[in-house]
């Protein structure tokens, strides 16, 4: 999902009472480094691909019991 029609999902579903806009919820993030937070890493060059990477790796990991 795109970070601006998610960030748009939370302002009309009103789960932030702080953040009242997707460019409002979009610079938070950016501050935390949740965006972005991969952007001086030189190992990967893809960061689509390598996400896309990592989620097959976790969905295909085995559960302990």
């Amino acid at each position: 999902m795109d970070v601006v029609v998610y960030a748009q999902q939370l302002v009309e579903r009103g789960l932030s009472d702080t953040l009242k806009t997707g460019a409002e919820i979009v610079a938070y993030w950016e501050a935390q480094r949740v965006l972005g937070a991969w952007a001086d890493r030189s190992d990967i060059h893809d960061s689509v691909e390598y996400a896309r990477t990592l989620r097959a790796k976790a969905e295909k990991r085995e559960h302990k019991a």
